[in-house]
């Protein structure tokens, strides 16, 4: 599956899964230090009725933030794990954990708890993994193979 068609997929999952309960982060909060790495201006982006998605510019992340500008309702990052790029792959694992710091500012210990699902999918495990920080829900999911991953922050 590509990652156009796993983001597009996943992205019907959290505009039905998108309620009106806030999250408590900002758009300025959620792009803090990737912003340069994205076009947030490109693909499917409509501030006006709440919903700003961006593509690196490497082509191998991308980013979904719903809601008020203010105060969003999710924030979704969708990464490609290549197995001919180690550099792609530490590029994207770097902007998961930035992202997860940028939305659960309040999750201590969060590298640990992504780095551990990160090996789970490595080691062949697929499965969605989910934990509650304060009134946030974080879930990690992966298409087949590990080879893309969609990490989506939602109130609870």
């Amino acid at each position: 599956m590509r990652l156009t068609q796993f983001f597009f997929a996943a992205s019907l999952l959290l505009v039905a899964s998108a309620a009106s309960a806030q999250i408590g982060v900002t758009y300025l909060q959620a792009t803090r230090l990737l912003e340069s790495d994205f076009d947030l201006k490109g693909i499917k982006s409509d501030p006006a009725k709440g919903k700003i998605v961006g593509q690196s510019k490497d082509g191998i992340a991308v980013i979904e933030l719903i809601g008020d500008l203010n105060n969003l309702t999710s924030a979704s990052l969708t990464i490609a794990v290549p197995n001919d790029s180690t550099t792609a792959r530490a590029r994207n694992s770097a902007r998961l954990l930035r992202f997860v710091a940028n939305t659960v500012p309040e999750w201590k210990g969060n590298t640990r708890w992504i780095n551990s699902r990160l090996q789970k999918i490595a080691d062949g495990d697929y499965s969605n993994s989910t934990t509650t920080v304060g009134l946030k829900k974080i879930t990690l999911m992966s298409a087949k193979e590990g080879a893309i991953i969609l990490t989506l922050v939602e109130k609870k």
